[in-house]
């Protein structure tokens, strides 16, 4: 059995992956720089808040978490990428969510945000700017039954652009959200 009393934060770049029997964690930060998040456990996990959001300047990092044959209870997972930073000279793209995963016999879990980052607020200027939003993650979650208790977001960051006219199409695209099992909403 893995447990951790405290939250568990990673600094730097590198995957993080937790294992054992039994996995319960009270909150696990990545260094935010884009990298996997993986919880494995044949007999179950239950975890606070998980953020492998992008940090500025960096997509969100995936996050996969495989149960075994035990229940999954998760108060939250964001994946966001990042969006771009304010800037009048060298506005930005968003940056990509990651896409998020999660199996076991039971599933009860919070919300999950897997949104693409927003790309830069842009002035208006007489030269045409134009910065798309970054791609949302995909969404899947596996079990005989499935909990929500909060929202799946998984649309894409929103575009920029100097003049109103130019930002239809810049949108981040939206990313899929599959549900396989019973659904309850709690």
């Amino acid at each position: 059995v893995l447990g951790a009393t405290g939250a568990i934060s990673k600094q730097g770049a590198g995957a993080l992956a937790l294992g054992g029997r039994q996995v319960n964690v009270s909150a696990v930060t990545t260094g935010r720089t884009g990298d996997s998040l993986s919880i494995t456990a044949s007999e179950g996990v239950t975890t606070g808040a998980l953020n492998a959001s992008g940090a500025l300047g960096m997509d969100g990092g995936d996050v996969s978490i495989d149960g075994g044959t035990g229940s999954v209870v998760v108060a939250s997972i964001t994946t966001r990428g990042a969006s771009g930073p304010v800037s009048t000279t060298a506005p930005t793209d968003g940056h990509d969510g990651g896409n998020v995963a999660v199996s076991g016999a039971t599933i009860a879990i919070g919300s999950v945000d897997s949104r693409g980052g927003d790309a830069s607020a842009i002035a208006t200027g007489t030269t045409e700017i134009t910065r798309e939003g970054g791609d949302a993650g995909a969404i899947a979650l596996a079990a005989g039954q499935i909990t929500l208790t909060s929202g799946l977001d998984a649309s894409g960051g929103a575009g920029a652009a100097n003049s109103p006219s130019l930002v239809s199409g810049l949108a981040g695209d939206s990313a899929d959200v599959l549900v396989d099992g019973a659904l309850l909403l709690a």
